[in-house]
């Protein structure tokens, strides 16, 4: 908890959450021991932040894979996911699922990836035909999982759930 608040008290430095908390999840997790050596983590990318593009999982996946390679952790690509969905949950504060986290380790071009959330389960990889192409329009509307009204929304979505399943159990 002081790490998150540490990270995310001034806004404009919350992004150090997403990168630096690569590094408290892979010695949290047991993955790392300790790192016996600094990182110099150069960052660029064109993607706008806030965008709802899944900006934050790629940042966090790229930090994850650049670490891991470094330190020589093993992790396969759903471990990776797993790991920086726990970035985003324990130290940036978003309680968000592993979908983005999923598909920014996972995905590959020209296909889309098929999965089902729960239980966290890669379905399948479906070719994206030749003639089809996908646009994204940024509407300027900032997106944001740690945005109070994501998590309300969030929490009242598996509140639902549970409420629905005990209903079905009970009949």
């Amino acid at each position: 908890a002081a790490l998150h608040e540490q990270l995310t008290a001034e806004p404009a430095k919350r992004w150090s959450a997403f990168v630096l908390g690569a590094f408290s999840v892979l010695l949290n997790e047991g993955l790392v021991e300790e790192f016996d050596a600094g990182a110099n983590i150069g960052i660029r990318s064109n993607v706008t932040p806030g965008a709802g593009v899944s900006s934050s999982a790629a940042l966090e996946v790229a930090v994850m894979l650049a670490l891991s390679r470094a330190f020589a952790v093993k992790l396969d690509p759903f471990q990776i996911a797993r790991s920086c969905q726990i970035v985003e949950n324990a130290i940036v504060g978003a309680p968000c699922g592993i979908m983005d986290q999923v598909t920014s380790a996972m995905g590959e071009r020209n296909k889309i990836l098929a999965m089902r959330c729960q239980p966290h389960e890669i379905i399948n990889m479906i070719d994206v035909p030749g003639d089809v192409q996908f646009i994204g329009i940024n509407s300027g509307v900032k997106h944001s999982v740690s945005d109070a009204r994501y998590v309300d929304v969030r929490v009242a979505t598996f509140m639902g759930r549970k409420i629905l399943f005990s209903k079905l159990q009970t009949q």
